[in-house]
């Protein structure tokens, strides 16, 4: 197995999985640009301008911040976004605000590569609606695979996926897959992200080299692997039989559930990574510390019965990997946050219902403080301001469920 630098050549003497974490939120930093006026004299659309203008906000943080954090990491394609019409909205004074709907970058230590695909961005209602919501509708896969098997998934991560393969390019090096096809057997690519993420990195190096690594005995690439967070179950049984077939998580029992590949990294009380193929346990995940609102239940309720309506069944499965990467959760009081990335007042929030937004924070500090505080351990005090930075998430009622639901 490769081993990242661990000690004087990173400036937190971090280890090689608290490195791929760290670099999996790095991919989400500056999501959004707002009051952006565009070139007239230019031939690309507002999205694609306002891609251009993430991609180029996106590359000073992330030079930024390797070069502080992280100095022996270099980027080498990317980062690459795309911006969904859903994610482009015209202001009265004709600028315009932007959202990443999708943000990719590769980086490079020597012959290891960690390919970083971002999360939900806060403010994209492509994301939020599309890659987040569209799973009551399930695709066919479109990537090769074994014959026997019939492999699905939802058809948000379809899209997404759709997104990455033909949008995403980097101007010097080309397509992922251009750049893929320079890397020869002596490389290491490790897919990882986070939240949506989580869901998207092991679906694309699936989708990129499942078909090679299913014939294995001919191949002749790269050593691939994957490091998930946080992410929900997004593909049928089938698919999590063909994952974890060219994919498998290590035999072997870590000291930490967070410190191995091909597995999927999850809290215990996290209800992303219970969605969609555990549904029934997210209503009662805080058990007797929290009450789920009316609204979450609604919003549960009605999501479940239209996937049921439409097949019969829940059609999403576990990953099989789920148990072994699982790491027991804290549940924590909101009024108890203390120097944590999730920085929410509910006693000065008028917007939501009390309940509504003590419980929100409670969602978002176990999805994204949990994993910080667990995954980075001592380090997380040091790095609380970067994490800020580099963190998608934020306390806002979902727009899909709201309009299209209609749960109030």
């Amino acid at each position: 197995m490769t081993t990242l630098k661990t000690s004087t050549e990173n400036q937190l003497g971090l280890d090689e999985y608290q490195q791929t974490f760290f670099l999996s939120m790095l991919s989400n930093a500056d999501g959004s640009v707002t009051d952006f006026p565009l070139d007239p004299n230019s031939s690309k659309t507002a999205e694609e301008q306002l891609a251009d203008a993430l991609a180029a906000k996106k590359l000073t943080s992330i030079e930024s911040i390797l070069d502080q954090y992280l100095q022996d990491w270099s980027l080498v394609w990317g980062p690459a976004v795309h911006v969904s019409d859903l994610d482009c909205h015209k202001n009265d004074d004709k600028t315009y605000n932007g959202f990443a709907t999708n943000t990719v970058f590769i980086v490079q230590n020597g012959s290891d590569y960690v390919v970083s695909v971002a999360g939900t961005t806060s403010g994209s209602n492509f994301d939020e609606m599309g890659e987040d919501g569209i799973v009551a509708v399930i695709s066919d896969w479109s990537y090769g695979g074994p014959d026997e098997l019939k492999v699905k998934i939802s058809s948000g991560t379809a899209i997404a996926l759709g997104f990455i393969h033909n949008e995403l390019k980097d101007p010097n090096e080309g397509s992922l897959d251009d750049f893929f096809k320079k890397l020869n057997q002596d490389s290491t690519i490790t897919f990882t992200g986070h939240s949506l993420g989580g869901a998207l990195s092991p679906a694309m190096a699936l989708s990129f080299y499942g078909s090679q690594l299913s014939n294995s005995k001919n191949y002749e690439g790269p050593k691939i692997r994957t490091y998930p967070t946080a992410g929900p179950d997004i593909g049928n049984a089938d698919y999590m039989e063909y994952l974890n077939k060219v994919l498998p998580p290590s035999e072997d029992i870590p000291v930490n559930p967070w410190m191995q590949y091909n597995c999927k990294i999850s809290n215990s009380i996290d209800m992303v990574p219970q969605a969609w193929a555990n549904t029934d346990a997210i209503a009662t995940l805080y058990g007797q510390n929290m009450a789920t609102p009316g609204y979450v239940d609604c919003v549960l309720s009605k999501a479940i019965y239209y996937i049921k309506r439409l097949h019969g069944e829940i059609p999403y499965a576990m990953d099989l990997s789920t148990a072994k990467g699982q790491f027991q959760g804290t549940f924590l009081d909101p009024s108890e946050f203390i120097n944590t990335v999730v920085k929410y007042d509910c006693a000065t929030d008028a917007k939501y219902p009390l309940e509504l937004c003590q419980f929100l924070a409670e969602v978002l500090y176990q999805h994204v403080d949990a994993y910080i505080q667990t995954i980075m351990a001592d380090k997380t005090s040091k790095l609380i301001a970067v994490f800020g930075h580099m963190s998608a998430g934020n306390s806002t009622k979902n727009l899909f469920s709201k309009q299209i639901l209609g749960c109030e």
